[in-house]
């Protein structure tokens, strides 16, 4: 579904956009960069699990980002590790599309997958 600014002002500014937006004009590369960010507030820390797309056209640079989830730190390892394993999903279902769309082209990444290493153990 494309989005309001897209309609409105043109410029493509989440993964429905892009692709509709290869419909006329052919992505030179995407690379997408995987980050897990701590927030912290007086009433929780979460690191969050977000990947920053990049799309290279001709005529335009897209950059966005997407939440595939987070873990609370307040949380058991066990329901952190779930988190990543859906955020994972969430990932893996996000790069399907983008791959089922456009046969054929590659996505440039840093890494795959979120790792556990961005879990925490529970604090005391």
């Amino acid at each position: 579904m494309r989005s309001v600014s897209y309609i409105l002002g043109g410029k493509p500014s989440n993964t429905s956009d892009c692709l509709d937006y290869c419909l006329r004009h052919k992505p030179q590369r995407i690379i997408l960069a995987l980050r897990a960010p701590e927030d912290v507030t007086d009433e929780y820390m979460v690191r969050w699990l977000k990947g920053a797309f990049v799309w290279f056209f001709d005529d335009i640079t897209i950059t966005y980002e997407a939440v595939f989830g987070g873990c609370f730190m307040h949380e058991p390892p066990e329901r952190q590790r779930l988190s990543v394993d859906n955020a994972n999903r969430r990932l893996t279902q996000e790069l399907e599309t983008i791959g089922s769309q456009l046969p054929g082209m590659r996505i440039e990444e840093e890494q795959q997958r979120f790792g556990y290493d961005v879990t925490r153990p529970r604090p005391e």
